[in-house]
């Protein structure tokens, strides 16, 4: 597939470097080469809060991660893709909600640990699905604290990546879920990588615990059984004659 342009309506936004609030509203874009809105970042990036932290919990990378998609979302919707996303890029405001710093080119960037095996192999790509992703490991980077490839030998990371194996360690205790969400993401096709979109609708993100899950579906079985039960009873109570 060509590569999509990595904008075609903002191709008035000329900022190399633009802080802006990761949502809808409120953007805080300027002309010229660098924009910056202290207020916004006072708690540092993701990368200094993962060296003090450590892994995060589920709960807290599900919130991280989901205004992150969000952003990603709108500015995909605006066809702006960022290309260089990674945690050191993601801000934390003074309440912990993150906040993104755009850096906009038109030319093959953004950071080895965090690029796609297609921009890495400097083939024609799609800036969408490079910056999903990116995507996939700020969250493996969230929840485990190390990257998913390591980066020191470029050409291994490449031959790793388009393994379609993800390595995922024993601890910290992270769900299938999660997981499995972030294998989808480091699709090394990127034809068959998941959609922001697709993410957004995915288990994980919506948050429904799989403790509660299983409630369910052992509510819909028991259900379904009582059913069947009374169904066959009467079946055999049909056939029984005296």
């Amino acid at each position: 597939m060509p590569a999509l342009p990595m904008w075609s309506k903002t191709n008035e936004l000329d900022a190399e470097n633009a802080i802006f609030p990761l949502s809808s509203q409120n953007h805080a874009f300027r002309r010229g080469s660098n924009a910056f809105i202290p207020h916004l970042c006072v708690n540092g990036d993701l990368s200094e809060y993962l060296k003090e932290k450590g892994p995060l919990s589920e709960e807290c990378s599900r919130k991280f991660f989901t205004q992150l998609c969000e952003a990603v979302q709108y500015l995909h919707g605006i066809d702006v893709a960022h290309r260089d996303l990674k945690c050191e890029n993601l801000l934390l405001d003074r309440n912990h909600n993150i906040k993104g710093r755009v850096e906009l080119s038109n030319t093959f960037c953004g950071t080895n640990s965090y690029a796609s095996p297609e921009v890495l192999r400097s083939k024609p790509y799609n800036p969408v699905a490079a910056d999903v992703w990116s995507m996939g490991v700020i969250l493996y980077k969230m929840l485990y604290n190390v990257l998913p490839y390591p980066s020191a030998n470029l050409m291994r990371m490449v031959q790793l990546q388009t393994r379609n194996s993800v390595n995922f360690p024993d601890t910290p205790t992270v769900s299938p879920p999660a997981n499995a969400l972030i294998q989808s993401m480091l699709h090394p096709d990127m034809e068959y990588r998941i959609s922001v979109a697709s993410i957004m609708q995915s288990p994980w993100v919506e948050g429904v615990p799989s403790e509660k899950k299983l409630t369910i579906l052992c509510r819909i079985f028991c259900e379904l059984k009582g059913t069947l039960c009374n169904f066959l009873c009467k079946k055999i109570n049909k056939s029984i004659v005296f």
